[in-house]
């Protein structure tokens, strides 16, 4: 590698570290969920999902898989936000929706948006996918320009 495009690299890596507020990942196996659904039908659907998220489940082909993919977006969600489930932050105070384009994008709840900007949290990049009877999230937050409130 040319020393130019090396240092190029380098320059791009400090700028994204500097604008990096957190990475979170997340697995969950298909089966797993399938488990609970068996035992417990929708109930589980209205613990976990936020209203819209709940509006595009119940149009979903395949309920569980529904479940599973945003479950794991949730989890990655509240990792890379380093709360967990914790600290003000439960299962209806983040999600994840489809938008016109049919991409994904995170969502918060009025106590999830606050908790966000509290954070310094400026944006939220989602992606799954699934493989094998898994289903992997991964999520990119990035740090407000601003201070946070």
């Amino acid at each position: 590698m040319n020393t130019a495009l090396a240092q190029g690299l380098n320059d791009t890596l400090a700028a994204a570290k500097q604008d990096l507020f957190g990475v979170g990942i997340d697995l969950v196996r298909t089966g797993r969920m399938q488990r609970i659904w068996e035992r417990s039908g929708t109930g589980p659907s209205q613990m976990i999902l936020m209203e819209d998220e709940q509006r595009e489940f119940v149009r979903a082909s395949d309920p569980v898989r529904f479940l599973a993919s945003r479950f794991a977006a949730k989890e990655a969600i509240v990792k890379a936000m380093g709360t967990g489930f914790a600290n003000g932050i439960w299962f209806q105070d983040v999600g994840s929706v489809t938008d016109d384009r049919g991409s994904l994008r995170i969502i918060y709840s009025d106590r999830g948006e606050q908790k966000r900007l509290n954070l310094g949290i400026e944006d939220a990049f989602v992606t799954i996918d699934e493989c094998d009877g898994y289903f992997f999230a991964c999520v990119l937050l990035t740090k407000s320009q601003q201070d946070p409130a």
